[in-house]
């Protein structure tokens, strides 16, 4: 009996008797393979000797083999080479190899090789070839994985380094390129909060980023997801101008329409908003237009602004009433706390001053947003005229209480208590 095994346990790789023809026929089937996939004839690496003795001695190819393959394939893929065209690759070269084999094995002198039918030795060829592709998927899919993660990391890293603060410019300016940001011009930010945070592999993260890339095709763009909320960072143009001033109304409005559509999809529609900051030049003015949407998401929530979109422009005022928290809690405590008095407590009196202020001081106006008759509304001013002493009807009494209701909606009163004057 003739062993067909070598001492090492693997069956023995077929040997034809003229090796320098041999070397020739795979080289120029490797080639050929190339030329009709357009892709490095080097990537095949040791394949076509593997199947050249798959069809001389049924051997399927071993794990160090298929781990070559891997690697191959893995390199491939770092490369950009798309996996279908490195099947191409190895495909074709088992067909440009496929005429040859007959008399390749003829002229095998392996020593424990048999004679092969052809049905028998292209079964051999086609199983060893399928191992390969199996090997060369695993591979490329590990690398893409990695590439992916790797990707994932180093995005992140530079959107917390962006938003942060900290980071050196001059690199900060230098990872921007690569995600297609161009920091020297001017940016504005807006930012969607919803109830159910937003991640990056959320549909409407996807769904943003496609439409405002059509609204905005000459325009750096980019989307991105942090602590649950979705930004939205574009390029618009030297701050001040009209067309910045535009672009800021249409990145806002186009966010704002996906997330209606995206939303109005959904069967548990969650609460959301969307915050837009105003245009700033450099890297740190995309940061200063985040603080500035996340901000006016913020106020919004204090003073109940529940309209889909608020920009940071709009309000400005707001900020400079919050800049001296101290004045401003002294306000509300000279002028609100007679509320206390009411005894329903000051809030239904607060929430129709609000209501009232908001509809241009329209008693019926404000009596149908609160869904209450205008007998009630007149009531309740007249009960805030009775216990503060100022009278709505006078312009500056009117401006007073207006002005300590929106501190004491920004204050958070009466549901948190003000602070002591010397901690205000």
């Amino acid at each position: 009996m003739v062993n067909d095994r070598t001492s090492n346990g693997r069956a023995p790789t077929a040997t034809p008797a003229n090796t320098d023809t041999t070397a020739a026929i795979l080289t120029a089937a490797a080639q050929e393979a190339s030329a009709d996939s357009g892709v490095r004839a080097d990537l095949l690496g040791e394949y076509l000797p593997t199947m050249l003795a798959a069809a001389a001695t049924g051997r399927r190819p071993d794990r160090d083999e298929l781990d070559a393959s891997r690697r191959l394939s893995a390199h491939a893929a770092c490369a950009g080479e798309p996996l279908s065209d490195l099947v191409d690759l190895y495909m074709s070269a088992t067909r440009a190899l496929w005429p040859h084999l007959p008399q390749l094995v003829r002229t095998s002198r392996a020593a424990a090789l048999t004679p092969r039918d052809p049905m028998a030795m292209g079964s051999a060829v086609l199983r060893a070839a399928d191992d390969t592709m199996g090997a060369i998927a695993a591979g490329f899919s590990d690398a893409q994985r990695r590439m992916v993660q790797r990707e994932e990391t180093q995005r992140r890293e530079f959107v917390d380094d962006l938003l942060g603060g900290q980071a050196e410019v001059g690199r900060l300016v230098e990872r921007a390129e690569q995600f297609g940001l161009r920091l020297a011009s001017g940016h504005v930010v807006a930012v969607l909060q919803a109830a159910d945070p937003v991640t990056d592999t959320s549909r409407i993260t996807a769904w943003t980023e496609a439409s405002l890339r059509t609204r905005f095709p000459d325009s750096d763009l980019f989307v991105t997801t942090k602590d649950g909320r979705l930004l939205t960072i574009v390029a618009v143009g030297p701050p001040g101008t009209a067309a910045a001033n535009g672009a800021v109304a249409r990145v806002g409005e186009s966010v704002t329409v996906v997330a209606r559509r995206a939303y109005a999809a959904s069967h548990r529609a969650p609460a959301w908003q969307v915050g837009v900051g105003r245009p700033h030049p450099g890297p740190r003015g995309v940061l200063l237009s985040y603080n500035e949407a996340r901000e006016a998401l913020d106020l919004a929530g204090r003073l109940t602004i529940t309209t889909p979109l608020v920009a940071a422009g709009d309000l400005l005022v707001y900020r400079v009433l919050l800049r001296d928290q101290a004045a401003m809690a002294d306000l509300v405590r000279a002028v609100l706390l007679p509320l206390e008095q009411a005894h329903t407590g000051p809030e239904p009196l607060l929430d129709t001053l609000s209501a009232y202020f908001a509809c241009g001081c329209v008693a019926a106006a404000a009596a149908r947003q609160q869904r209450l008759s205008v007998r009630a509304v007149t009531y309740r001013l007249s009960r805030v005229r009775a216990l503060t002493g100022y009278d709505l009807t006078v312009p500056l009494h009117r401006l007073t209480v207006e002005v300590a209701v929106i501190g004491a909606r920004l204050l958070g009163w009466p549901t948190q208590p003000l602070p002591p004057p010397d901690q205000a």
